[in-house]
C-alpha cells in the first residue's frame, strides 16, 4: 500500500511538472522572422548539358552511400576483442596447479592480457571451488589442488564433528 501511495505521489509531481512545462512552452515561435524574398525570382536560369546533370546526380547519390556505416568486415578488426572461454581458463588453472606453476590466487591474474581473460579466470576459479576441484585458503592467497572426489582437509574435520 505504501509503495502504491509513493507511486501516486510521484505521478502527481510529474503531472504538475508537465503542466508547468506546457505553460512555459507556449512561446516557441516568438523569435521567428518572416521569410526573406529569394534574389532573382527563385528560378534557376542556367542551361547545362545532360551529361553534366547526370554526373552531378550520380555524385549526389554517391554522397548518400558514403554516409552509410562501415561494413562489418572492415569495422570488426578495429573493435573486436578476443573472447576467452571459462572452460579454457579452468584447464589453464588445473594444469598450472598440477605442474606447480600457479603459486597463489593473485598469480592467476598476473599474466592476463585483457579484462575478458581476467573475468574468465575469476569465473573459472569460482567454478572450480564450487565443484571442489580446488580450495582457496582463508587469506585468499593459497590455492590447493584437490583431486577429483576429495574435499579440503579442514572441511572434512568439521563435517565429521
Amino acid at each position: 500500500r505504501a509503495q502504491l501511495v509513493g507511486q501516486l505521489v510521484e505521478y502527481q509531481a510529474c503531472r504538475q511538472a508537465a503542466a508547468l512545462l506546457r505553460q512555459m512552452g507556449g512561446g516557441e515561435d516568438l523569435f521567428g522572422r518572416p521569410a526573406m524574398p529569394c534574389p532573382g525570382g527563385g528560378e534557376y536560369r542556367l542551361c547545362h548539358e545532360a551529361v553534366v546533370l547526370a554526373r552531378a546526380y550520380l555524385d549526389a547519390m554517391g554522397k548518400g552511400q558514403r554516409r552509410l556505416p562501415p561494413r562489418q568486415e572492415t569495422f570488426s578488426p578495429l573493435v573486436a576483442k578476443p573472447v576467452v572461454s571459462v572452460t579454457s581458463r579452468i584447464l589453464h588453472i588445473l594444469r598450472g596447479l598440477y605442474r606447480g606453476t600457479v603459486k597463489g590466487f593473485h598469480s592467476l591474474f598476473v599474466h592476463s592480457r585483457s579484462r575478458s581473460e581476467m573475468v574468465a579466470t575469476f569465473l573459472a576459479v569460482l567454478e572450480l571451488v564450487k565443484s571442489r576441484r580446488i580450495a582457496v585458503g582463508e587469506d585468499g592467497e593459497e590455492i590447493q589442488f584437490l583431486p577429483a572426489g576429495r574435499e579440503k582437509q579442514k572441511g572434512d574435520a568439521h563435517d565429521q564433528s
